[in-house]
């Protein structure tokens, strides 16, 4: 009976050996899990940080493309502005000359222009 006692004492020790084997194991597989999970998150972070600066770039890029071309139309309007008013300066000049002299004066002022 002794025997039985002692064997049935060193089966459960050998439980509990193996019950603290287990735990300890579970414990690194879980801490071994949350430090790659850990890795894993900072390597999408620098990854969002970059497609964000990537992105914000292309955003600049584009403003400025636009920007750009929105100058030049307006450079462009201005310019046709401009000519339009000197073409409206010599309209009038024209008038007044037509009003004002005799015909071969207006014919000289049409040549001259």
């Amino acid at each position: 009976m002794e025997k039985e006692v002692k064997n049935a004492r060193n089966e459960a020790a050998k439980h509990i050996e193996s019950a603290l084997n287990a735990q300890s194991k579970v414990h690194d597989d879980a801490q071994n899990r949350r430090d790659q999970l850990r890795a894993e998150i900072i390597l999408m972070k620098e990854e969002l940080d970059r497609k964000e600066a990537e992105f914000l770039n292309t955003i600049s890029t584009i403003e400025s493309n636009r920007c750009s071309r929105i100058e030049e139309y307006i450079v462009k309007l201005t310019c046709a502005v401009d000519s339009c008013d000197d073409a409206m300066g010599l309209v009038e000049q024209a008038k007044n000359t037509l009003e004002q002299s005799n015909p071969m004066d207006f014919v000289q002022f049409v040549a001259d222009k």
